[in-house]
């Protein structure tokens, strides 16, 4: 059975992403499973917390089990970092309201 491009007709083969003749995009490539493509990936989740999760997404719903795992592994880093952002956070914002109130504290025994 030829397969042929839905914009051209031009006969295709089921592995091309590209039709060679018109250059309409025929399916999605795999996404990249390299060391530097990971360290990205595991930079971006714990850089950026929120924004790991879409990387982790798109790579738990390939097929492929390598992108599975490293889907997870970027939502796993993305909820960590997530987790230990929001604690550092109330930490800062516990100290901050400590010393607004020694502050206050000091103000009102001076009487201002």
């Amino acid at each position: 059975m030829d397969l042929s491009c839905k914009k051209c007709h031009y006969i295709i083969s089921k592995e091309w992403y590209f039709c060679p003749n018109c250059g309409r995009k025929l399916k999605r490539r795999p996404l990249s499973t390299s060391i530097l493509t990971q360290i990205g990936l595991y930079l971006t989740c714990l850089l950026f917390p929120p924004f790991g999760l879409i990387p982790g997404m798109r790579y738990l719903l390939q097929k492929r089990a390598g992108a599975a795992v490293i889907g997870s592994i970027c939502i796993v880093l993305t909820i960590i970092a997530t987790a230990v952002t929001l604690l550092v956070a109330q930490k800062m914002y516990v100290n901050l309201q400590k010393q607004i109130d020694q502050q206050m504290q000091y103000y009102n025994e001076l009487g201002i």
